[in-house]
């Protein structure tokens, strides 16, 4: 995946474990782009992944 999931900055060596996972997916599972991405091609449903992951990954920015 595109993202570490964790809050940290790859650099930091932060390995993505089950918990952060874990928390990204609930995530996701509640977000309107993704609830509705299965009438979507496969390219599209990549586009709203990836912007979803970036969104997710701003949030930790500001900590």
């Amino acid at each position: 995946m595109v993202c570490s999931l964790t809050g940290s900055h790859l650099e930091q060596g932060v390995a993505v474990n089950l918990a952060a996972s874990r928390r990204f997916v609930t995530w996701l599972w509640q977000q309107p782009e993704f609830q509705q991405s299965a009438h979507y091609s496969a390219k599209r449903v990549t586009q709203i992944l990836y912007f979803l992951t970036e969104k997710y990954n701003s949030q930790w920015n500001h900590i």
